[in-house]
């Protein structure tokens, strides 16, 4: 899992230009746990703002299989 949301953000990265910034949200199926910690420090820190990428955490989703799909209006 850890790998596809890495990859998905790269891919995010590497499609934004130098001025514009990409939108992205994050659900997560349980926790946050630790697993995570590495993912909402960079949020906080401004790690991925830096490179064009703003992140909102939205929270927990409904479950493993649905919060892949989850669309967030």
């Amino acid at each position: 899992m850890k790998s596809l949301i890495c990859g998905v953000f790269t891919l995010l990265l590497c499609m934004s230009s130098a001025h514009a910034s990409t939108q992205a949200k994050l659900i997560i199926d349980t926790g946050p746990f630790g697993v995570h910690s590495w993912f909402l420090k960079g949020i906080k820190d401004g790690a991925f703002s830096k490179r064009g990428l703003d992140i909102e955490f939205v929270g927990k989703g409904p479950g493993s299989f649905k919060s892949g799909l989850a669309r967030i209006h």
